[in-house]
């Protein structure tokens, strides 16, 4: 292997930077045991290079920073900061109240930037906060993913951002030139915590037979799945022998709910169909699952999950993704268009009205049972733009409206309400042409 090859195949694990004349950190060099001195020698002196040319960028990009906010006279700029080994600046305007975001968690936040000067660059979230996702782990500025960590929520932050925490050299087409230092004031509007890893021994846990262990966090109030549903899960998963609080997986960090098919047939560890049985939607359950019931003495295909290995999951059932409704086995309300609807879930809050946005789950099929649609198996709700848009199903704009949050229906469209004599067509991907979706003259059925 040369030097250069093994340049590119280095993992490397990185110190955090220092002020005030520490040592610059160094690249550690990890399965290179192999090299020949030599190689290895030149490796190590290219590496510290880099990494000498990296701190000096970040110094002379602090020192910049540094000398222009002594030479500003920004109101901002005035008062205590506490100093982060990265060079960023914080100061606590307001705690906040409830509990502290992690990284993983999310917060909805308001913010405003400012240059040093006092020129306002950038502000986000008025009127509707702005969501930062699965904090500290997805691709954000710099300053935010260390800055935001710990706020509560009404808890406001003032952050002094060198550059390079920020938006760097290239700036934005936005209107952050490059190289700009800035000021951003945030506030935390709402959080939301993803599960953290559970004390079992505060928990009350009811042993099966099987071995498994279940605590219930909180009953539901939806359908009890049963064999053969498809099923939308959140969870978090942790290796019971480790007292690592970082989950192995966690589809709540992603905000994606994982599909489970075929609820209770092969597939599936067997600690989560036992798990799973009598949880309502919008319940959540601590599993504790011994190895047999889990992956076994082989662990887990991807490596994450060892032999052997005993598991603590925070389960939650969003939802059971549909099944095609039958008009006639259903109370339904006829209107005068010919909609025919059905609830079949009770919803809370203001009814939706003409006008308004909405952003929902839906399924939808043909007369003969084909599905066409179905954003429960996407894993996302759509936004479906406003009520009374022509660009909406006729259908779907009388159907939806009085809707609650929560709330779920079953439509049943006439072709004048759904698609009409045109049909849906599509672009087949990577073809020149169309597809027809939905032929024309198609009575639907909606969830």
């Amino acid at each position: 292997m040369t030097a250069a090859s093994a340049l590119l195949s280095l993992l490397l694990v990185l110190a955090p930077s220092q002020e005030g004349g520490a040592k610059p950190p160094r690249l550690q060099l990890e399965g290179q045991e192999n090299l020949p001195p030599e190689e290895k020698a030149k490796l190590r002196a290219q590496l510290d290079a880099l990494m000498a040319e990296r701190e000096a960028r970040k110094q002379a990009d602090l020192d910049d920073m540094l000398a222009k906010w002594r030479a500003s006279d920004f109101e901002k700029l005035r008062g205590d900061f506490e100093v982060r080994p990265s060079g960023l600046r914080l100061r606590e305007l307001e705690p906040g109240s409830g509990p502290a975001v992690e990284a993983g968690d999310t917060l909805f936040v308001r913010w405003t930037a400012w240059d040093l000067t006092g020129k306002e660059i950038l502000s986000a979230g008025d009127p509707r906060p702005v969501p930062v996702v699965n904090l500290g782990r997805m691709r954000l500025l710099s300053a935010f993913k260390e800055g935001l960590v710990g706020m509560r929520a009404g808890g406001r932050r003032r952050l002094v951002a060198p550059s390079e925490l920020a938006y760097g050299k290239r700036g934005t087409l936005t209107g952050v030139p490059p190289g700009t230092h800035l000021v951003f004031d945030v506030e935390a509007v709402e959080v939301e915590l993803v599960p953290r890893r559970p004390e079992l021994a505060k928990l009350e846990m009811k042993k099966h037979r099987s071995g498994l262990r279940v605590a219930e966090l909180e009953k539901g109030s939806g359908r009890e799945p049963k064999k053969g549903d498809t099923l939308l899960l959140h969870y978090s998963g942790w290796l019971a022998d480790s007292e690592d609080p970082k989950p192995f997986d966690s589809s709540f960090e992603r905000q994606w709910p994982q599909v489970l098919p075929d609820f209770g047939g092969e597939g599936h560890i067997a600690g989560f169909n036992e798990g799973l049985e009598g949880l309502r939607e919008g319940g959540r359950r601590v599993l504790w699952i011994p190895a047999k019931l889990g992956y076994g003495e082989k662990g887990s295909d991807d490596g994450t999950v060892p032999p052997n290995a005993d598991l603590i999951f925070v389960v939650e059932l969003v939802s059971i993704v549909p099944e095609r409704p039958e008009a006639e086995g259903l109370k339904t309300t006829k209107t005068e268009s010919g909609l025919r609807w059905a609830r079949l879930r009770e919803g809370e809050g203001r009814p939706a009205a003409l006008g308004d946005r909405v952003t929902m789950h839906y399924a939808a099929w043909l007369s003969d049972g084909t599905r066409f649609e179905n954003t429960w198996l996407r894993g996302s709700p759509v936004a479906a733009g406003r009520l009374g848009d022509p660009q909406l199903m006729p259908g779907m704009n009388e159907g939806i409206q009085g809707m609650k949050p929560g709330e779920r229906r079953a439509l049943f469209l006439t072709p004048e309400l759904g698609f009409g004599e045109e049909g849906l067509r599509n672009i087949v991907p990577g073809k020149v042409g169309l597809q027809q979706i939905v032929p024309g003259g198609e009575s639907i059925t909606l969830v």
